[in-house]
């Protein structure tokens, strides 16, 4: 089996996809349990600090060719993460549901895995980087002795003694917070802990986000690897149900580019049809001048609808951020409020998204996010670099 060392040099040197994804999948469970005890059992922000934390590792592969596992390294990533994340969602007060649930935990002393919850990561995180890394190996990744030893290059008789004294000290860590437990109690409530399920297919999405996000922005953006067509620079388009996602099959490529088509027809059609009557407008506007009683108005063209009212404004900065009404939001709240806003605006009403230097796998993201919340009217400026890899219609 290769170990994390060789698979970030195949990563690094070879640009070896497979082996960061290989990557993910082996740490995947350590990094999301974190996160999700972390963040109060909200598995959309665990999601987003899990895509955080192996967005990091893309971008940090090159500093740590030089560690033999990376468990450890990932649980103090995932620890921090979790912890901004959450100071983040507590400055929005949109964290109080998860801070009570943390809080019942907190107080139910049934069983020594409930007792540990609450305190276990911080204790965790307080060892020598060692000792956290034994823990990691032992507990969450769920190593035996004998494939500790290889990983950390020393006997399976020592990798056995390294586990039991990392234990005790954290045995003896949570007393100090008047957690009390057995060695051997306690390494099954850290099993216990550790048996977190992961969501099908997140290892894979996880992955295929961090490198394209360290492909597209050279590890600056953290909305993830969701790529697209971006518009002309300065271009606002008034832009009608968003299409199908990336995977199509032929025939419905083949008519959404006659549909596109199509549209693109009648575009031209409104065009010239607005410049026919700019004109007359012009020719209205002489004779008012010169004739003794004033000329009607023209009546207004039945082609041109009047312009949709405005539900949100958002803008993506050229960090990859994103605000809401000039409120900058995590992706979560930014998936809550979409959500919200179909439920209340007018059906008529459009989102309109401001992302002028940024990415391009930023804006299909947002868009990407419109789509699935359903919402049929969008309005787009964006000077984002086009990406011909993959391809994003809209119509």
């Amino acid at each position: 089996m290769n170990d994390d060392t060789t698979l970030l040099r195949a990563y690094l040197d070879e640009q070896s996809e497979a082996a960061f994804a290989t990557l993910v999948q082996r740490h995947i469970g350590l990094v999301y349990s974190v996160a999700l005890r972390r963040v109060g059992g909200d598995a959309h922000l665990a999601e987003d600090v899990t895509q955080k934390v192996f967005c990091d590792l893309a971008r940090k592969a090159a500093s740590l060719t030089g560690r033999a596992t990376l468990g450890g390294w990932l649980y103090y990533s995932a620890h921090l993460a979790s912890a901004a994340a959450v100071r983040s969602e507590r400055r929005r007060k949109t964290r109080e549901l998860e801070a009570h649930t943390m809080q019942t935990t907190h107080a139910s002393p049934d069983a020594d895995a409930s007792r540990l919850r609450p305190v276990i990561d911080d204790a965790i995180v307080a060892l020598k980087d060692d000792e956290r890394e034994a823990i990691a190996l032992r507990f969450f990744e769920q190593r035996s002795f004998a494939e500790i030893g290889v990983a950390l290059r020393v006997t399976e008789e020592a990798a056995r003694k390294r586990v039991d004294r990392a234990l005790d000290k954290l045995r003896v860590a949570l007393g100090r917070q008047g957690v009390t437990s057995p060695a051997t109690a306690l390494g099954i409530a850290l099993t216990t802990i550790a048996a977190t399920s992961v969501p099908m297919d997140l290892g894979a999405k996880i992955a295929d986000r961090a490198l394209m996000t360290t492909t597209a922005s050279g590890g600056g953006v953290t909305l993830g690897g969701w790529l697209g067509v971006a518009l002309p620079a300065g271009a606002l388009l008034v832009l009608g149900v968003l299409a199908l996602g990336q995977r199509r099959t032929n025939d419905e490529l083949r008519g959404e580019l006659s549909l596109f088509s199509a549209n693109g027809a009648a575009l031209a059609s409104l065009q010239t049809e607005n410049r026919m009557l700019a004109q007359k407008l012009a020719d209205v506007n002489m004779l008012r001048s010169t004739a003794a009683e004033p000329l009607p108005e023209l009546p207004r063209h039945p082609a041109i609808a009047p312009p949709r009212s405005i539900a949100a404004r958002i803008s993506i900065t050229a960090q990859g951020t994103i605000s809401w009404n000039n409120d900058f939001v995590s992706l979560a709240e930014f998936r809550h409020r979409l959500r919200e806003t179909k439920a209340t605006a007018n059906p008529e009403s459009r989102i309109h998204v401001r992302a002028l230097g940024s990415t391009c796998s930023a804006v299909a993201y947002v868009i990407d996010e419109v789509r699935k919340a359903d919402i049929e009217h969008l309005t787009v400026e964006s000077n984002a670099k086009p990406d011909d890899k993959f391809s994003y219609w809209w119509f």
